[in-house]
């Protein structure tokens, strides 16, 4: 539980991250105000490159803080290439030719394998700093069960959480119809189990009008190869063929969750979720979004909603609720400092946890007695330490 005290003793933070990423960039200007010590940042390159970047003489209580590799393609390349185990992964030529710079969709399944040995890695660097007091914002396990949104739901799942249901895993699109027919579902997301930010996100609905998908992926034919990419708006596809063919490129580079499509409530005439950071243990920072299709994210579209109008809209008390079910659903990764939380309200006024997020706290501008999410994170580890 985070005190109302703002008494933060200056510490020196380093930063497992891509260096110029504007997560480092918010990081800094947070110290900043604060007038901490800039914060030391170590690239995920050095880290797997250099025994001794993380073995420097740090003073004692430092406060190691991971980011994500997003926004730096090259630390991308370098995590695709740490994922190569498998027969039909990218090789390191494919690797350094993937045009990551537009946009294009990256094997998420092998991302996920060199992320967590990049993870494991830098864990087993971490213990032998042991001549100073040190505190991480983050917990090994937690990281990576957060990144796979199955595991997250199983995890939800035992915790007895409200969930949307889940359709068994598929290797075909015929499959895929199959498994919906047989769960009586018109209408489903699928979602790249290890992704982010809606990449490779599809929102697919059969109906009498025929199938429908809206999706984030833009498909180009290239030389008789289909690529797909990210799309910075969302796209429709009528074609059932054209869908067929999505659903195969997304099956073969990335394992899927696929779930009921629950309708959203709405708010200003627009669909609307809510991302709720917890922060040890306490939901602090809240954001509500608004999308103008099914799909909420800021950066395909979505706007920022007032909390103020959703606390009118619900209830006080039916608001606390949210927060209470943020907060359980934090739980579920014990150790983990913090979480963003994805949850939604159905259109019958049911709360649902869609997924939780490591990295889920690049929210500017998002206040909790008066303290951004980085600023309310230190104050929670100096808390710790009392």
């Amino acid at each position: 539980m985070l005190s109302p005290s703002y008494d933060l003793s200056p510490r020196q933070v380093v930063v497992v991250a891509p260096p110029g990423s504007r997560r480092v960039a918010a990081l800094q200007n947070t110290l900043a105000k604060l007038r901490w010590p800039a914060a030391q940042t170590i690239s995920y390159m050095q880290v797997m490159q250099h025994s001794t970047a993380l073995a420097t003489c740090w003073p004692s209580g430092v406060i190691w803080r991971l980011d994500s590799s997003g926004e730096d393609l090259a630390t991308e390349r370098l995590l695709l290439a740490l994922g190569q185990q498998q027969q039909g992964d990218l090789s390191p030529t494919e690797i350094s030719t993937l045009d990551l710079e537009k946009g294009r969709l990256m094997p998420t399944r092998q991302w996920y394998r060199g992320f967590s040995r990049f993870l494991h890695h830098l864990h087993k660097r971490l213990p032998t700093i042991d001549h100073c007091v040190a505190q991480s914002t983050w917990q090994q396990q937690q990281v990576l069960a957060m990144f796979d949104k199955r595991e997250a739901q199983r995890r939800f799942i035992q915790a007895g959480l409200p969930v949307p249901p889940a359709l068994p895993e598929c290797d075909s699109y015929e499959q895929l119809r199959s498994n919906m027919l047989a769960s009586g579902y018109h209408r489903v997301f699928i979602k790249l189990a290890h992704g982010s930010s809606a990449s490779g996100a599809v929102a697919l609905q059969i109906g009498r009008q025929g199938v429908r998908a809206s999706t984030t992926v833009e498909m180009i034919n290239s030389h008789g190869e289909l690529r797909c990419y990210n799309s910075r708006r969302l796209l429709h596809y009528r074609d059932e063929r054209q869908i067929a063919c999505l659903i195969g490129a997304l099956l073969q580079y990335h394992p899927l969750q696929i779930e009921r499509w629950l309708p959203k409530m709405g708010m200003d005439n627009r669909v609307m979720d809510v991302r709720v950071v917890v922060t040890a243990g306490k939901a602090t920072h809240v954001l509500v979004r608004l999308g103008a299709g099914c799909i909420t994210n800021l950066h395909l579209g979505g706007r920022r909603g007032e909390v103020e109008q959703l606390v009118a809209r619900l209830g006080e008390q039916r608001y606390r609720q949210l927060l209470e079910l943020a907060e359980r659903g934090a739980a579920c990764f014990p150790g983990a400092l913090y979480s963003g939380l994805d949850l939604l309200i159905t259109t019958s006024g049911r709360m649902v946890l869609l997924e939780a997020n490591a990295f889920g706290d690049y929210h500017r501008q998002v206040l909790y007695r008066g303290l951004d999410t980085y600023a309310t994170q230190l104050l929670a580890l100096q808390e710790q330490l009392q």
